[in-house]
């Protein structure tokens, strides 16, 4: 956990390391297992570079080319979700559930947009967990 917290404070803002160590607290504080919290916080430290603003002046656009980024560079050669980029699309809307200030309206109005769908492999093996539902391939959370 020492890595990933020195290298959020390395390269990200004060603002957003400060936000970043609050919602660590917040995972401690819900027994989440060290193993989720360095992913959670690995990919936001991915996330924050892709936006490259504060999260607090984030606006619906940003988040909309915060998604295409994701896409692009993450996504397989056929541009369809990984779940690399599933885990990236999701850990955005968890952020957004918990730091609703960012959303300024108090509702989830900004994550309408986001759309989550089984990464291809998953579908081709038939592999389904609670994290893909059997009912859909497309998930809106």
């Amino acid at each position: 956990m020492k890595q990933i917290n020195d290298q959020i404070e390395r390269e990200l803002s004060s603002e957003n390391t400060t936000l970043i160590k609050r919602y660590d607290r917040e995972m401690v504080s819900q027994s989440m297992a060290t193993a989720t919290r360095q992913k959670h916080l690995r990919t936001l430290l991915t996330l924050s570079r892709l936006l490259n603003k504060n999260w607090e002046d984030v606006t619906k656009d940003d988040i909309d080319e915060l998604v295409f980024k994701v896409m692009d560079q993450f996504s397989d050669e056929n541009g369809q979700e990984t779940h690399y980029s599933y885990d990236h699309k999701k850990i955005l809307k968890i952020i957004f559930r918990w730091y609703p200030r960012v959303l300024y309206t108090g509702t989830y109005s900004y994550l309408g947009g986001i759309m989550l769908a089984i990464p291809k492999q998953c579908a081709v093996m038939g592999f389904f967990s609670e994290s893909y539902p059997l009912s859909a391939t497309t998930v809106w959370i």
